[in-house]
């Protein structure tokens, strides 16, 4: 944990004690994202390097070596994933007025108030406000601090500073946590058996990259009218979160890949926003009521 002032949590803090808390602190690896991802990388590296001396044959260690680190950032992600999920939502709060958020503050402004919980709501913003600890803001207008709160303004990239908590709204966090991701993800040594039927296909070689087979025909319209009704209700707050939700009940490689997917075809059948002037609400209204 880096020095932070006394009754503050730097978000990436909060973070990793709302990972421990929900997945102990021994399987919780979320934190270490980044490092996995890169040593998955120099896994695949290793078996390019051998298949370029070695002809098309790689050592079984190596393709092992890239399977495991494959599994690790399958799990890490999935941790990140759910954990900043939840805690998104308690920052964004209860639409559209943001009631109840839990306030996030920027470091070095001589401004108290927190960041206005609609900040939360674009999907790239908010993960690299995850990411990075800091406020970014992407287009074309953004949130600026004042000396009586925050502000619109014309502009476009980071604002330096770091994002905290008060100490006493983790609790908050923990508790939305422990309420709202009853499963956690399986434990590492369980993986293995998890994934066996991967394998299975003789037109695909173990370890080899790729699409699994079929997955372009899923019919998944059954979870993109359950993404639908989510957002619809504000279960959701953005396509992605909504598909983060339905991704439990609906088939795939991997749950990123789902998560992926079915934002995809959502967006493709309904938009990423609703059109000017209506909800979710409505557009869920009117696609029933033609019977489509």
């Amino acid at each position: 944990m880096s020095f932070q002032p006394k009754g503050i949590i730097w978000l990436a803090d909060a973070i990793r004690s709302a990972g421990e808390h929900k997945y102990g602190k021994d399987a919780w690896i979320g934190s270490n994202l980044t490092s996995i991802l890169d040593a998955a990388d120099e896994a695949r590296r290793e078996i390019k390097v051998q298949q370029r001396f070695n002809g098309s044959s790689t050592g079984q260690t190596a393709v092992e070596r890239a399977q495991a680190a494959g599994e690790r950032v399958r799990i890490a992600g999935r941790q990140w994933g759910d954990i900043t999920g939840i805690m998104r939502q308690e920052f964004v709060g209860t639409l559209p007025s943001h009631k109840g958020a839990v306030p996030v503050y920027l470091s070095g402004f001589n401004t108290s108030a927190p960041l206005p919980g609609r900040i939360w709501l674009n999907d790239r913003d908010a993960d690299a406000m995850f990411t990075t600890g800091k406020v970014h803001t992407g287009g074309h207008s953004s949130f600026h601090p004042g000396n009586h709160g925050w502000h619109w303004f014309p502009t476009a990239g980071s604002i330096s500073g770091r994002l905290y908590l008060v100490e006493a709204d983790l609790q908050r966090l923990l508790q939305a946590v422990a309420s709202k991701l009853p499963e956690v993800a399986a434990p590492l040594d369980l993986v293995e058996g998890e994934n066996s039927s991967d394998s299975s296909s003789p037109e695909k070689k173990k370890g080899e990259p790729g699409r699994k087979d079929g997955s372009g025909a899923l019919n998944d319209d059954p979870h993109l009218l359950e993404m639908l009704r989510r957002l619809s209700i504000k279960d959701a707050v953005s396509v992605r979160n909504a598909a983060v939700k339905v991704q439990p009940d609906a088939p795939g490689a991997s749950p990123e890949a789902t998560i992926k997917r079915l934002t995809k075809k959502f967006s493709d059948k309904f938009g990423t926003e609703p059109p000017p002037g209506k909800t979710w609400a409505d557009v869920e209204r009117e696609y029933k009521s033609n019977g489509i």
